[in-house]
């Protein structure tokens, strides 16, 4: 059986090393002079992971393109170089009977589209599936909504950024955005024990030398420096940039053309509620990127590849 959010073998979770903030410049580079800002850039190498790693973009909702992209990641997978099992670290087997792929979606699941339940209802299905090792990883709205539940604001971001339509759909009165109490206990209601799937969510993955989350970060920050804040909503200056250590970074910004300049940073964002597209990333063992699509209108498996 597949496997969700967890420390696993050949991967680490990046979680907050130190509070937002703590010891950091104005610009977030950390104290002047310090062991926490990165040495000068060096070249990157090709992305190099130890099993097919398969990326997913902010699904916000839409769970018939979610479902159509995961069958057709299952259908691509047979054909993936060394997809023979998970592999460690050092490239070992970590044991039989594993899956032969990881599934890493970058959050944002379920607020503003269509079927936010129904998004979260589905990732039981993926768990089952026994060729993928799922990975969820918190996006704003998650880590939003989070606060919210936990009484730490009043929600108005999250209703902001796509809440009101989860409110919709799942039949709360969108005017109890104007009184937080109520709001939160009529969405623990709707949820259920899917809280504890919003709430185990960490903000970042590390597979070889690819580091996935929502924000990407901060490109002059060690990644074992980097605060869960950051990594969720990003750093405030838009596309990150590349960082310096050769550590790609997959995120969920603007959509990347793999047929144009790339090196170190991919975003996976297509505007999913409005274009009807959903994408996911594909990382071979032998460093090759693709792009598998699902779109409104049913087609055969798009695959963009690149060298």
């Amino acid at each position: 059986m597949a496997t969700i959010t967890g420390l696993k073998r050949g991967w680490s979770w990046l979680s907050q090393a130190r509070p937002a903030g703590a010891g950091e410049e104005a610009d977030g580079t950390g104290p002047a002079g310090s062991a926490g800002t990165l040495p000068p850039p060096k070249p990157f190498a090709p992305p190099h992971v130890p099993n097919p790693v398969y990326a997913i973009g902010p699904v916000r909702g839409e769970v018939g393109l979610l479902r159509q992209l995961v069958a057709r990641i299952l259908r691509d997978l047979p054909r993936r170089p060394s997809g023979l099992g998970l592999r460690d670290t050092t490239g070992a087997p970590v044991g039989r009977r594993q899956p032969v792929a990881d599934l890493v979606l970058l959050g944002n699941l379920a607020a503003g589209g269509r079927d936010g339940l129904a998004v979260l209802d589905c990732i039981a299905d993926i768990v089952a599936e026994p060729s993928l090792r799922l990975t969820l990883l918190r996006g704003p709205q998650e880590w939003r909504l989070c606060r919210l539940l936990a009484g730490e604001c009043d929600g108005q971001d999250w209703l902001r950024e796509g809440g009101i339509s989860f409110l919709t759909a799942t039949g709360i009165d969108p005017r109890l955005g104007g009184a937080p109490p109520r709001l939160r206990a009529e969405i623990e209601s709707v949820l259920g024990p899917r809280r504890a799937l919003l709430e185990g969510m960490p903000p970042s993955l590390l597979i070889g030398n690819m580091l996935f989350s929502h924000g990407g970060g901060q490109a002059a920050a060690p990644i074992e420096d980097q605060d869960a804040e950051t990594l969720v909503l990003g750093a405030g200056i838009g596309r990150p940039p590349p960082r310096a250590d050769g550590i790609w970074t997959v995120h969920a910004g603007p959509l990347t053309d793999l047929g144009g300049p790339r090196a170190g940073v991919l975003g996976l964002c297509t505007g999913v509620h409005y274009a009807q597209r959903l994408v996911a990333l594909r990382i071979d063992t032998d460093g090759g990127l693709g792009l598998l699509e699902a779109s409104e209108a049913p087609a055969a498996p798009q695959v963009q590849e690149a060298g």
